[in-house]
């Protein structure tokens, strides 16, 4: 496939399109709280712990930390120090993270715009933008408190910077690729997906490229450079025995024999239909074949995908607890619309064309405002009110995970330290699985220094647990998400 011209939008209209979808995301959901939102929390403690106790990036630092200090084995915290800087600016609220996730997902939309412009046409690159921002994922990412938009905004701009490089063989848009698909994959390296959609661009678009010692020297220090941080991250959690499962614990990767479950598959499927490829871009795809017109790009644009939902299967296969997972596949799906739209399609066609994708997106919005974690009441927040009103800042507090500390399916341990409790009390303390909490154990933790014991769920407590809190602790409060103890001194 020959590189096409470049050429520039139409930057009023184009501008006018983002800040007119910018607007009404902010509008829906820029005032929301976290709620009990499990990587939202976690992902706004280490940003508040970065901006209020020690802005240390090479040491980010969660709530459920126990007597330790914190430092914790997950992606590089670049997306929390840019919310922790925000924060020290105007204290201690939720929303300036979603700020730098929905203008992650703008600046995204233009560098897509930009390739989609190269490799299919301007009225394509126009639907294929709408697609992306239509769909479920955009809705998701950009108003949530993760680093996943800015990531995958980040290794978008690498592949546009990259795309540029193939035509103009310059070293500084290589450096200028490098740098961003670096800085993208640190901050989650699910973003290293994009160094091998550069080699496929590349195979593609220049295969000279390729031949180049300095391309490959390119990729290989993007690699280099997350191996690094993971290495740096997997000490810290070694240390401090706390870990987001990146490189050891709760890890993403599947088994075998679970690669050969149909329903998982069946699951993926429906997954990436939704948060993913979606429809659009699984009957845009169709076309590509039925006309054959699909091409080698197509062809490895697709694997890469492939590959990485494979590769994290453990949560890809499930919308519920990893759409951000199908990030790269929505790009795909979005990809497949832009190259299908006919370059013949008249003015006509482009219209009904633009009323399908603004119904998708209305119904994408209205999904996500459904599944909100911070709208629907659950208790939480009156169970913070009252482990804030039972201890002192700096007295810790135990929590109960509804999570067992081994997931039995998976045959892995479980990420269980449920985060929401302590972030919303602004505490500190200790995480115990469901099935790991007994008096011996509570006696061992009010010593090293716990205050507070929280009972989450309806686990009954007329056993030797309910015995022993009868005995060593007083009930200081309950709501319908837990009931809050307070441990005697020993």
């Amino acid at each position: 496939m020959p590189l096409r011209p470049d050429r520039q939008p139409a930057p009023m209209l184009f501008g006018l399109a983002l800040l007119a979808y910018a607007l009404a995301l902010w509008w829906t959901f820029g005032g929301d709280p976290i709620g009990p939102s499990w990587r939202e929390c976690d992902t706004q403690a280490i940003a508040r712990n970065l901006a209020f106790e020690d802005f240390d990036l090479a040491r980010p630092r969660v709530d459920w930390r126990g007597d330790t200090t914190g430092e914790v084995e997950c992606e590089a915290p670049i997306y929390q120090g840019l919310v922790a800087a925000m924060l020290r600016a105007v204290g201690d609220v939720d929303w300036p993270g979603r700020l730098v996730s929905l203008l992650a997902i703008v600046w995204l939309a233009v560098s897509w715009f930009r390739l989609f412009e190269r490799c299919a046409s301007r009225a394509g690159a126009w639907l294929g933008v709408a697609a992306f921002l239509a769909g479920a994922q955009a809705a998701f990412l950009g108003t949530r408190v993760m680093p996943d938009a800015l990531s995958l905004a980040l290794g978008s701009a690498g592949l546009a910077a990259f795309v540029r490089h193939l035509d103009d063989g310059r070293a500084r848009t290589l450096a200028a690729a490098t740098a961003l698909t670096l800085v993208g994959a640190l901050a989650k390296p699910t973003t290293l997906q994009f160094v091998a959609l550069q080699a496929a661009f590349a195979w593609a678009l220049q295969p000279a490229r390729l031949r180049a010692a300095r391309t490959w020297l390119a990729f290989a220090v993007v690699v280099a450079g997350v191996a690094a941080w993971l290495l740096h991250a997997r000490a810290l959690g070694l240390a401090t025995g706390l870990t987001f499962g990146v490189t050891f614990g709760d890890v993403k990767s599947p088994a075998l024999d679970h690669l050969l479950h149909p329903r998982l598959w069946l699951t993926l499927a429906w997954s990436t239909l939704r948060y993913g490829l979606g429809w659009l871009g699984a009957l845009a795809g169709v076309a590509l074949l039925v006309r054959r017109g699909a091409t080698r790009l197509d062809a490895l644009f697709g694997a890469v995908v492939f590959v990485g939902l494979v590769g994290s299967f453990r949560y890809s296969c499930d919308a519920g607890i990893g759409p951000q997972y199908h990030a790269v596949a929505a790009l795909f799906g979005a990809w497949l619309v832009a190259r299908a739209w006919p370059a013949r399609a008249g003015a006509r066609a482009g219209v009904v064309a633009a009323a399908i994708l603004l119904a998708v997106a209305v119904q994408a919005i209205v999904a996500e405002t459904e599944h909100r974690p911070g709208r629907a009441p659950t208790g939480h927040d009156e169970t913070a009110r009252i482990v804030q009103a039972s201890c002192a800042d700096g007295e810790l507090v135990v929590v109960r995970s509804p999570k067992p500390a081994f997931d039995s399916f998976w045959r892995r341990p479980s990420n269980f330290e449920e985060p929401v409790l302590l972030h919303l009390a602004r505490r500190k303390g200790w995480v115990l699985p469901v099935d790991g909490v007994d008096g011996e154990r509570l006696a061992g933790l009010a010593a090293r220094g716990a205050r507070l014991y929280v009972e989450t769920g309806s686990v009954r407590l007329d056993g030797p647990l309910g015995d022993w809190l009868e005995r060593n602790a007083r009930l200081v409060g309950s709501t319908a998400a837990a009931r809050i103890y307070r441990l005697q001194r020993p």
